[in-house]
């Protein structure tokens, strides 16, 4: 049995995972810890300074929605706070909405000019000040606009954007360093080897989609899970019957789609959608799957 080592003292390396929790818990998590400190330290004792941390929370049951907060801070004193709800929405743009809120709210502060933000989503940080067309623009078109107006008051004043983490993992897998999401299919080559993003030849997905658009998109569907079925429904619609159209799912999920729906017909076998080549077949086999409905295609 492996013995916790004391404070200070590390693990043996031969002890990978556990010689990295002792690095993050006994240098590296101190380190952070006290540069942030000396950060929001200085933002305190500057009277014209505003800082604030942004943080937002989505609920794991998809019936709630999102929830997004901030807290505004100019020496001692809490300038404001504020919570509020986000919708049915990820994330990255439940981050963003705080980070919208906070900015908005600070260039109103009498005598500021410098706004420090803490945030653990730094990508949505990055995509505040982002104008062009994504997920929750508009929020980043009311940052900007905003911006705009507060440094043409004053050029010298300054907005500075911090990683604060609420958690680190120290050891990732290679699920995270690929960027892949809970919800990524994630397929094998006919080698059995994990397909990972590649800007090569067409990349890594599309050229088995044999140049055809339709199939081309029902395949991204399939793969990313941002799909016109139950599952996604159930999240973004919630008029929408999450059903199957098969009538043996309440929810109709990828899962079941690719492995369970009796519309496939009792006599077709198919093997889990391990490979990407199965799942092409499955697409080109099954024209309805991972399709817009017919009645009204809302997705």
């Amino acid at each position: 049995e492996y013995l916790e080592p004391e404070p200070g003292t590390p693990p043996h390396t031969e002890d990978v995972a556990a010689y990295h929790v002792w690095l993050y818990e006994n240098v590296v998590k101190g380190t952070i810890k006290a540069h942030l400190d000396g950060i929001r330290d200085e933002a305190h004792a500057e009277p014209n300074t505003v800082y604030r941390a942004t943080d937002a929370s989505v609920p794991a049951e998809k019936k709630y929605q999102a929830l997004a907060g901030f807290a505004l801070f100019q020496g001692d004193e809490r300038v404001d706070s504020a919570r509020y709800v986000s919708g049915k929405v990820l994330a990255p743009e439940t981050e963003l909405s705080a980070i919208r809120f906070a900015i908005v709210r600070a260039t109103q502060v009498p005598g500021c000019t410098r706004i420090v933000i803490f945030t653990d989503h730094i990508a949505s940080a990055k995509k505040a000040l982002d104008p062009s067309v994504h997920s929750g623009q508009g929020h980043s078109l009311a940052v900007c606009r905003t911006l705009l107006v507060w440094f043409a008051a004053d050029p010298l004043n300054t907005l500075e954007f911090y990683d604060c983490p609420s958690k680190a993992d120290p050891g990732p897998s290679a699920q995270d360093d690929l960027g892949f999401t809970p919800q990524f299919l994630q397929l094998l080559d006919l080698d059995d080897n994990l397909i990972k993003p590649s800007y090569l030849k067409g990349r890594s997905w599309i050229p088995a989609a044999k140049a055809s658009t339709s199939l081309v998109s029902r395949m991204t569907r399939a793969i990313l899970g941002h799909a016109p079925i139950g599952e996604y429904y159930s999240r973004f619609l919630p008029d929408e019957d999450p059903a199957c159209p098969c009538g043996e799912a309440a929810l109709e999920t990828r899962d079941h789609i690719l492995n369970h729906c009796r519309r496939r017909g009792v006599d077709y076998y198919y093997r889990p959608a391990r490979t990407l080549p199965a799942l092409i077949h499955f697409l080109e086999r099954f024209p309805w799957a991972f399709s817009f409905r017919p009645k009204d295609g809302v997705g």
